[in-house]
């Protein structure tokens, strides 16, 4: 195998298991308030989607870094003979991956917040005055 195969999939491998913390750490949490806005049986396939789409942004994240260099294919062959850029690449990788999921998640926090809002002001108006 390759030593720049290698140094990509370890970038990837890495990416998968941010995504994959994500999904258990996250996405479980996440869950009571999915049950709040959507009832029990409809916070499985949220939970669901969430968590996995979770995964998928930390995946995409790393895969958005291009591993050939910044000159096109031609810078192939560099990238390949220099440990220090594939090690380069590959962190990028990893930096992509969790910035897209810290931009992810806040997108999502964001509108959670403001579902859970409309939620409870619904909730209360339908109680009427005290």
């Amino acid at each position: 195998m390759q030593p720049i195969l290698i140094y990509y999939l370890a970038g990837l491998s890495i990416a998968m298991a941010i995504g994959m913390t994500c999904y258990y750490v996250i996405g479980h949490g996440a869950t009571p308030l999915l049950r709040v806005l959507f009832g029990p049986q409809a916070a499985a396939m949220w939970g669901r989607l969430f968590r996995i789409s979770l995964v998928t942004i930390a995946l995409v994240g790393a895969l958005t870094t291009k591993f050939y260099g910044c000159h096109g294919p031609t810078d192939y062959a560099a990238v390949a003979k220099s440990h220090e850029l594939m090690l380069e690449r590959t962190t990028s990788q990893v930096a992509g991956s969790l910035e897209s999921c810290m931009r992810y998640l806040l997108f999502t926090a964001t509108l959670g917040a403001i579902a859970f809002g409309v939620h409870c002001a619904c909730r209360l108006q339908s109680r009427g005055p005290r």
